[in-house]
């Protein structure tokens, strides 16, 4: 007697990768296109050549649809990468350790409320999904404790989505397919940082951070006082600084108001408004 095997086809491959990201992030995540956008205007999906504009999704809150998920496919074969995060409102619960060692990948790979990608050869992400809401800044502590990437800051950030093609130049002509290793049910339960209180953690973070920056506002001087700003505030957040810290060091080390108000508090606005729009365009 012969037995026959039916084929996957691409079509169940991509409803078998959509179900298992839903299940995961309990149907809680987005999805993005590296150039693409949904323009309101022309009511249709154009280029963009804004180098860091991920979104492909009209509304932001809408989630994730196995539709979206076979327009991704689409585009990834035309060498545009593809992305994923949890929904805003849910990513507390969620926390992803970048560029973890095959050894730490194997042994994670056991534990509850867990996704292991393959991201490219002897790359590895984990994803785990937590029983508890965690902050910012104790995520970071957890983050370094690992020894993952503290770049992959954990707020509002896209990360590489399993199923399609990390388009990256370094890896022409051969692109490498990131790929799901496996996946846990349950939860993860991550202890309170040896019971520090969120304050406190982010009193001891921001203090570290702190020491580790050297980087000066000169460095970025431009000739516009508000880019310079806007330059500065990027490098400060892609080395980790703090709100607090950035809102000291351009208060101190910026000379010339001449076109703001002599009052700080209105100084002071103007620089949340520069961060708070830096952190929004990073997360893009």
């Amino acid at each position: 007697m012969t037995t026959s095997y039916k084929k996957t086809t691409p079509e169940e491959l991509l409803t078998n990768l959509f179900n298992t990201l839903h299940t995961f992030f309990n149907g809680n995540f987005h999805l993005g296109i590296h150039g693409i956008t949904f323009s309101k205007k022309l009511n249709k999906m154009v280029k963009w050549t804004h180098p860091v504009s991920w979104f492909f999704q009209e509304d932001l809150e809408r989630n994730a649809k196995l539709s979206d998920m076979a327009f991704c496919l689409k585009k990834n074969r035309e060498n545009l990468d593809i992305w994923i995060r949890p929904s805003f409102d849910t990513e507390d619960y969620y926390i992803l350790f970048d560029d973890i060692s095959a050894e730490k990948s194997v042994r994670w790979s056991k534990k509850p409320g867990t996704l292991i990608i393959s991201t490219s050869p002897g790359k590895f992400q984990a994803w785990r999904h937590l029983d508890r809401p965690m902050s910012y800044e104790e995520k970071m502590e957890y983050i370094k404790l690992e020894e993952a990437d503290a770049e992959a800051t954990p707020t509002h950030r896209w990360y590489r989505c399993p199923g399609f093609r990390n388009y990256k130049a370094k890896y022409a002509p051969h692109f490498p397919l990131a790929r799901i290793n496996s996946v846990t049910e349950g939860l993860a339960s991550l202890n309170h940082l040896e019971a520090v209180k969120p304050a406190v953690i982010r009193k001891e973070y921001a203090t570290v951070q702190a020491t580790k920056i050297n980087i000066k506002r000169d460095k970025y001087e431009s000739g516009n006082e508000s880019i310079t700003d806007w330059k500065y505030t990027l490098a400060l957040l892609s080395l980790g600084a703090t709100d607090e810290d950035i809102m000291s060091r351009i208060m101190s080390e910026r000379k010339n108001w001449d076109n703001k108000s002599a009052h700080d508090s209105v100084n002071e606005d103007y620089v949340k408004r520069t961060i708070v729009n830096a952190r929004i365009y990073r997360s893009r």
